[in-house]
């Protein structure tokens, strides 16, 4: 059956022929890209100029001058603004990090669904006085109003952070939309002679509509949405209520079908019940391993296989359940034998907790190192749990350094050892590594120091061979301990530090280290792929696993962090979870319509 993305590559191509190094195609995340790229390889003959084929973030922000950063360094501009305004809630950064991330989640929806902000805000404010009303008409309490202070001091830190931003030209998602769906006019002149084609997209919010659909009237830009007669045509179907919108709104013309995918051959649909999450990913990996065991004597070939994890926790249990024969693992730097090479692969695209890597754990471990040290000393269990560390033995080059440490320091007898005493242990190993026990690092701009000056480098040494998911986390790591050193400088005055204890910079590390994920990178046009529901728009399998299809996952229920209340999103246009409901039935149909086995 031809995929989506195959008809938008020969619908592009017929229309542009000649000109496709003057087409830009926007889709709605990053993942479809590569895929359209094969599609274009078996359509364009003779070879040409590929388009420009980017996400709708990257797009805004070319448009917009300005960087889309990531929440890390949101949340330390943020609670710069906070101790700025001279709120008492939440004194420790540690305490903030929760309520920024909600706050700038908000700022970012306020920003992208065009809402007046100061209005919307006020009535939050005037929401929380008549819940703290007396009818009995006593006084506020000082905790009362402290309480509705803060609420009333929301606006402000949304119109601050915006400012200080704008200063350093960066932006949150929503506010980089804004500014170019409000100025749009202004930026229409730089596609003269362009085409762009908007593809893969359904629900769009206030500013992306601001932005295509007067490309779209003037003639530069094309929606080429994919759907489904059986949920586009029946308006009980909530599916299809984007699509329908996107037709009724004139933003797709001379369009009113899809086709009926669903009534062109029949599926195969097995549901199968199964009571403990980690009991899903085992059943779909004995699902996959007869499907394989089938073959027998042919090589994998699971192009067509998609394990779509509606709960991204399930990562970890989905890839320790996987059929043996899928793994190609390069992560050891030894040379794989020829025969080895033609092992299957798995890809896994979707962001892995870095809290789950070995750099992490390493790093918690170098933490504790220092934080239980006393006088000059380092605590007998931290110091074999960081030289025992594979990454130290990697740098240290020394395999058997772990024998050597336990043998070493159970012969010591001591509770506490000196860091001379461990500098006489380690100085067997061919590469020196007693800088991990500098006895600088006991303050925050020490550890800092440490990281940044020896230990990172150490690590990105191509002799530690880091296996290649580590390097991906090390990069997350580098990023995390570069946010802290500007921070550091910005901030810290011998009046007022940030940080003033490792203790408390260890809490800051932990909490935010629980928010990064980092992306795997394997095979993408090859055999099995691990997606999240978001990451499978505009595309297309044979063969479907969908894990955790219950109850507040799919859909994700009512459960939304947020400041705004829900009658007052309705009431200012924004999303709540009954359009989140309608998004997410989309993505679970268009994912079927054109699959043949499902699980």
């Amino acid at each position: 059956m031809e995929s989506f993305l195959y008809s938008v590559a020969k619908t592009i191509a017929e229309q542009e022929k000649g000109n496709l190094d003057n087409t830009i195609i926007v889709f709605p995340n990053q993942r479809p890209i590569i895929f359209l790229k094969e599609e274009l390889k078996k359509v364009l003959l003779p070879p040409m100029f590929m388009p420009k084929i980017t996400n709708i973030d990257n797009f805004v922000g070319e448009i917009s001058d300005l960087e889309i950063v990531d929440n890390t360094f949101l949340m330390f501009e943020l609670f710069r603004i906070h101790r700025e305004i001279g709120n008492s809630k939440y004194k420790e950064f540690e305490e903030f990090i929760p309520f920024a991330d909600m706050l700038l989640t908000d700022f970012s929806e306020i920003d992208a669904y065009c809402v007046d902000a100061n209005q919307l805000f006020a009535n939050i404010h005037e929401l929380k006085v008549i819940g703290e009303w007396d009818v009995s008409g006593e006084e506020l309490t000082e905790f009362q109003k402290k309480y509705l202070d803060f609420y009333k001091s929301l606006h402000t830190y949304y119109t601050k952070l915006k400012d200080s931003l704008a200063g350093y030209k960066k932006a949150y998602p929503g506010m980089a939309y804004r500014k170019v769906a409000e100025n749009i006019d202004r930026y229409t002149d730089q596609f003269t002679n362009k085409k762009i084609y908007f593809v893969g997209f359904n629900a769009l919010n206030h500013c992306e509509e601001r932005i295509i659909k007067p490309l779209v009237d003037s003639g530069i830009a094309q929606i080429i949405t994919d759907g489904d007669d059986y949920y586009f045509k029946d308006k009980n179907q909530e599916a299809g209520k984007f699509l329908r919108k996107l037709h009724s709104d004139g933003f797709i013309k001379n369009h009113d079908e899809y086709g009926t995918w669903f009534g062109k051959e029949n599926k195969n649909i097995t549901v199968i019940s199964c009571p403990e999450n980690i009991l899903q990913a085992k059943k779909a990996g004995e699902i996959l391993n007869k499907l394989e065991e089938k073959k027998k004597k042919e090589e994998p070939n699971l192009n067509d296989t998609a394990f779509v994890l509606a709960d991204e926790s399930l990562l970890i249990p989905v890839l320790n359940s996987l059929p043996e024969n899928l793994y190609d693992d390069n992560d050891n730097g030894n040379k794989q034998k020829e025969n080895e090479k033609k092992k299957g692969k798995v890809n896994v695209t979707m962001g892995f907790p870095y809290s789950y890597s070995m750099v992490h754990n390493f790093a918690v471990d170098l933490f504790n190192l220092h934080i239980n040290k006393r006088n000059n000393a380092f605590y007998y269990k931290d110091i074999i749990n960081v030289l025992s560390n594979p990454l130290v033995q990697n740098m240290a080059q020394a395999p058997n350094l772990k024998t050597i440490i336990h043998n070493e320091v159970y012969k010591q007898k001591d509770l506490y050892i000196s860091a001379e005493s461990i500098s006489n242990i380690i100085n067997t190993t061919i590469e020196k590594i007693d800088f991990l026990f500098s006895t600088d690092a006991s303050t925050p701009e020490g550890f800092l120091n440490l990281c940044k000056e020896n230990l990172i480098p150490k690590l990105l040494n191509p002799a530690t061979k880091l296996p290649k998911k580590e390097q991906v986390a090390l990069s997350a790591f580098a990023k995390i301990i570069n946010h802290f050193i500007d921070l550091s400088n910005k901030y810290n005055t011998k009046d007022d530090k940030f940080v003033n204890v490792l203790n408390t910079l260890y809490k800051i590390y932990s909490k935010i280290s629980r928010y990064h994920r980092i992306p795997f990178k394997g095979e993408p046009l090859e055999n099995l792929q691990i997606l999240g529901m978001l990451e499978t728009r505009s595309l297309d399998f044979k063969n479907i696993f969908i894990l955790s299809a219950n109850e507040n996952r799919l859909p994700q229920g009512k459960s939304i962090k947020s400041m705004i209340p829900i009658n007052l999103k309705r009431h200012f246009g924004m999303r709540t979870y009954q359009e989140n409901d309608s998004i997410f039935a989309y993505y679970f149909y268009r994912l079927l319509q054109r699959s043949t086995n499902i699980y």
